[in-house]
């Protein structure tokens, strides 16, 4: 039977607070988020079975309430890849995520394939089992950390607890503008995964043109920025796709 530490490593929790002192801020997040990740993905995985996981941020709010999460960032192990965000996609809150944001707390699906099952969330490529946990800061929400597994009934109680204990971490990293109270967050539903790979097959060539358009107007702005304003569009025509 497989044990599991129970509690993050001190070494762990040193370098994060170290780090959080000395770093610049315009490199803090990347650098912190994807050293948490991987630490989560060794100490929630450590046979390598396969485990992915993936970091969803509050969208700003559209119609004066937030109406999605955007993935931003993940990594997995086989049979994922190292790289688990490289289909990004929104999410609602007919996802698991959806529901932990809505519900402010943990969620798991301990076996997505059962489709008899009324637990939140549906299956993805590999996945057989998922938890998701909000990231949060005095009642407020800036987002959700989401793991899946290639094991069905994976996510116990004490891996549970472990998620919890990462996403406090991450929610040390993001602003004060970043949070929302859950007055302020009316998730929707929204297509599958399959029906937004349309809008986001062209997903680079849109920022490319946005960004030409803003240097012509005598407005340059970084590809962060163009990524942004095209992942604002994507979450408006989704969600006119849905009430149209």
């Amino acid at each position: 039977m497989t044990t599991y530490e129970m509690h993050i490593p001190g070494e762990v929790c040193n370098y994060i607070i170290k780090t959080l002192r000395i770093t610049p801020k315009e490199i803090v997040f990347t650098k912190l988020c994807e050293f948490i990740l991987e630490q989560a993905s060794k100490q929630l995985d450590p046979q390598r079975k396969g485990i992915a996981i993936v970091v969803a941020q509050c969208m700003p709010p559209s119609h004066g309430k937030v109406r999605t999460l955007r993935e931003t960032i993940g990594l997995g192990t086989a049979p994922w890849g190292h790289d688990s965000g490289q289909s990004f996609r929104l999410l609602g809150i007919e996802s698991l995520a959806g529901s932990a944001v809505a519900e402010g707390g943990l969620k798991s699906n301990r076996n997505l394939t059962d489709t008899s099952s009324r637990q939140a969330g549906y299956r993805d490529r590999w996945e057989m089992s998922a938890a998701a946990t909000p990231i949060m800061r005095a009642g407020e929400i800036a987002g959700v950390l989401l793991a899946s597994s290639t094991q069905p009934d994976y996510f116990t109680e004490p891996l549970n607890d472990l998620l919890e204990q990462y996403a406090g971490w991450l929610a040390l990293l993001y602003e004060n503008k970043d949070f929302y109270p859950a007055q302020d967050i009316a998730l929707n539903a929204l297509p599958s995964y399959d029906k937004q790979r349309m809008l986001l097959a062209n997903f680079s060539q849109r920022v490319a043109g946005i960004m030409t358009g803003q240097a012509q107007d005598g407005h340059p702005i970084t590809v962060d920025q163009a990524e942004y304003i095209v992942w604002q569009q994507i979450e408006a025509e989704l969600l006119s796709s849905i009430t149209s």
